[in-house]
């Protein structure tokens, strides 16, 4: 008799129901907010650049780019009203990523324009260890600077609509 269920069909729908239980695809607690341009969302959980990718696109969204300094303000705002104090100076995912060997050869991933505004920290960007290829972005006296960081490190991140 012929079995009346795709066995591979089966474990693709069940790995896709345990990836939707577990916490990187929650988004309960976390504020969806609606700014000028664009709306944000803040993960709970904290992923991998590559993870932090796969996440935003999952839920319709893609992960934050900055290209203005009105932009960045408006984030930092956001963070702020969202934010406990446990969280200052912790890093966010952004869409930002290396695509050279220089050491400021940066693009927004998502749509693949290079990063032309920039707020890096003092004597960054930096590539440290030659590792760094992701942008973070973390708030510092009520402002948000950024940072070149290793992409496997898990940080909370930034959505955008």
């Amino acid at each position: 008799m012929r079995s009346f269920f795709n066995t591979p069909l089966i474990l693709v729908l069940f790995l896709l129901y345990e990836l939707c239980l577990s916490s990187s695809c929650q988004t309960e607690n976390v504020p969806i907010q609606q700014c000028s341009k664009h709306t944000y969302l803040v993960s709970s959980s904290a992923e991998s650049w590559f993870r932090a990718n796969i996440i935003c696109k999952n839920i319709g969204m893609e992960l934050v780019s900055i290209n203005s300094e009105a932009e960045n303000q408006e984030l930092a705002h956001y963070l702020q009203l969202y934010s406990s104090s446990s969280t200052i100076g912790n890093g966010y995912w952004t869409s930002g990523s290396r695509y050279g060997s220089g050491t400021s050869d940066f693009v927004w991933w998502n749509s693949g324009k290079p990063v032309v505004y920039r707020k890096f920290s003092a004597k960054q960007p930096d590539n440290a260890g030659n590792k760094e290829y992701c942008i973070e972005v973390f708030e510092q006296n009520n402002g948000l600077l950024w940072n070149d960081y290793v992409c496997d490190v898990k940080l909370k991140f930034i959505c955008q609509t």
